[in-house]
């Protein structure tokens, strides 16, 4: 999403740094919004938040822009995108044979909606409030809630 707000990109960034510095010495690469994933089947290019793949980047072509084996992507919801993130976007990411998991991050709470594939299906793994921690199986990282909201000032709750 381009234009985002300041919220977005600080989640956005706390997410992949953390990722980042944790995924630094094993086979595994975390990239920004400006990598597109294909999905099967169709000629439709999406733009993740952040993304993971792990070994040899599998690309669609030789611009090396799309790639094809991501196992970790994420959404920092907006108001404007949350509905397509949660519905067709997410489907359409589910169908990626690599992916093990798809995060829905929420900008206006300490929420992340972590769904994991687990055999054939999907299940739904939920963190909420700064004191938990997200565990992200799919790549073996665990970030606190905390450092994904790093910076980020909720409006108190009525």
């Amino acid at each position: 999403m381009s234009g985002g707000s300041i919220r977005h990109a600080l989640v956005g960034t706390n997410i992949a740094s953390e990722l980042r510095t944790q995924l630094r010495t094993s086979g595994c690469s975390v990239a920004s919004s400006d990598l597109r994933v294909a999905t099967p089947g169709d000629s439709l290019f999406m733009y993740p938040d952040v993304v993971v793949f792990c070994g040899e980047a599998q690309v669609l072509d030789q611009h090396q822009d799309t790639l094809l084996n991501p196992i970790l992507l994420i959404e920092v919801l907006s108001p404007s995108t949350e509905g397509y993130d949660r519905g067709f976007k997410s489907q359409r990411f589910r169908t990626i044979a690599s992916l093990r998991e798809y995060a829905l991050v929420s900008q206006s709470e300490a929420r992340v909606e972590l769904f994991r594939r687990e055999g054939d299906t999907w299940s739904l793994h939920e963190f909420a409030g700064l004191d938990a921690v997200c565990r992200f199986e799919s790549t073996g990282c665990s970030v606190t809630m905390a450092e994904i909201y790093r910076k980020i000032t909720f409006a108190p709750q009525a």
